[in-house]
């Protein structure tokens, strides 16, 4: 879930190195595509457990706790579980970089954020607690790898359904999606009626979106006609990711954990996420927290894509 303060308390787990890793001769990129490719099963695993124990709280909500943050955003008993899970098994697969997660606390932040390290684990434990407070069945588990501001690797869970989508490189790249079996899973009914219709196929975070109608003219007249459905979370990426969505537009607040697993999962199927300007979206906790609004595509090919991205930005300042 997305914060909108950068003096939020975020759960940052910053191990023992982190003031070692802040130094500006890190190793190549093919050196983590290495320890990643020596470690994708651990990981995968990894992502399983984090799915299941997600799933255990989700379908037990006496099982679990709502508190609010000084934002007022709400964080659960899960998201803690899940970022001590996360944490302590990432740290566990000797890469020697911190892990950065939303679940912090603001010494750690201070921390990390007086001097980021150019390489570190980031990850969201979970990504939609308003939908699994709701019982949406829309939450995620985000991981992603940073590098010297470029997330370079992605590992995105749907709990719910038991979906597991995860890419790693750098203009090529090794990547895939898996199922596994989950107590009671949702429905991905709406999904699969959604790949049926002719492109655009638009997935979007609320129905909220869907009443823009501003947005919903520019992809008609920039598209066709598009098919719309909600989706939350990051789940959108791996919606995406598996075939059932073309674009999807963001033109709320979301923070670097929210999407940089997406990047990486849209880079692999030759897609992309852009900055309203044009420019590709980058993670440098030096600038802010918060991610500018964006388009998520699947094909950075896409015929009048430059011009739709000009009409968002033009007409969202107007």
């Amino acid at each position: 879930m997305s914060n909108q303060k950068d003096n939020f308390p975020l759960n940052i787990s910053i191990n023992q190195h982190l003031s070692s890793k802040c130094r500006t001769n890190e190793p190549s990129q093919n050196v983590y595509f290495q320890k990643l490719s020596n470690v994708k099963n651990q990981l995968h695993k990894l992502l399983i457990e984090a799915a299941h124990l997600l799933n255990n709280f989700y379908l037990d909500p006496a099982s679990w706790d709502v508190a609010h943050k000084i934002d007022d955003t709400v964080v659960t008993t899960a998201d803690h579980s899940i970022h001590a899970l996360l944490t302590a098994r990432l740290e566990q697969f000797g890469f020697n970089i911190p892990v950065i997660s939303e679940e912090c606390t603001a010494e750690e932040f201070a921390a990390f954020t007086a001097k980021p390290p150019a390489v570190y684990w980031l990850i969201d434990p979970l990504d939609g607690t308003y939908g699994f407070v709701r019982g949406t069945g829309h939450f995620a588990v985000n991981v992603a790898l940073i590098y010297k501001t470029q997330a370079i690797a992605g590992w995105i869970a749907w709990p719910r359904v038991g979906w597991v989508c995860w890419a790693f490189g750098d203009k090529s790249y090794d990547s895939g999606a898996f199922s596994f079996p989950v107590r009671e899973p949702e429905s991905i009914e709406s999904l699969i009626q959604l790949v049926q219709q002719p492109n655009p196929r638009v997935l979007v975070s609320s129905s909220r979106m869907k009443r823009k109608q501003w947005i919903v003219d520019g992809l008609t007249q920039h598209f066709g006609v598009p098919a719309v459905s909600s989706l939350g979370a990051a789940i959108k990426f791996c919606a995406m990711f598996r075939g059932y969505g073309d674009l999807y537009p963001r033109l709320a607040g979301t923070c670097l954990w929210d999407i940089a697993p997406g990047q990486v999962l849209l880079r692999a199927r030759g897609g992309e996420i852009y900055r309203l300007d044009g420019s590709v979206m980058n993670y440098d906790f030096g600038l802010s927290i918060k991610n500018s609004h964006f388009l998520a595509v699947v094909d950075r090919r896409l015929p009048g894509l430059p011009n739709f991205l000009a009409y968002l930005e033009t007409t969202e300042q107007s």
